[in-house]
């Protein structure tokens, strides 16, 4: 869910300008993990990246959120990043889990 800024925030928080195109170019084919993305600053740059030509790797604690994430990037931009999900949970950290090796297969 995207965040509407409030006028006050819109004073105190002026948007910097971000060339799209150039970072585009800059960042094509590149992979880029984004750790904490299922909320806050995290998920909010994986939307952003997600229109980049780039691969994406997630990492969160929250399972179903990072899936969530997953399938509205997928929706809205359905070719235009590969994405990797891993999670972690208090215990340690699962990078080779099913659903992390699945994920992996088109770019091996």
């Amino acid at each position: 869910m995207k965040h509407t800024y409030s006028l006050l925030e819109k004073i105190l928080f002026l948007s910097t300008g971000v060339n799209k195109e150039r970072l585009r170019n800059e960042l094509r084919g590149k992979t880029i993990i984004i750790t904490g993305a299922s909320s806050g600053i995290g998920e909010e740059i994986a939307y952003f990246l997600a229109d980049f030509p780039v691969h994406l790797i997630l990492v969160a604690r929250r399972e179903a959120k990072l899936l969530f994430l997953k399938e509205e990037i997928e929706k809205k931009q359905p070719k235009s990043a590969s994405i990797v999900l891993t999670f972690v949970t208090r215990r340690k950290w699962k990078p080779f889990s099913p659903l992390f090796i699945s994920s992996l297969r088109g770019w091996m």
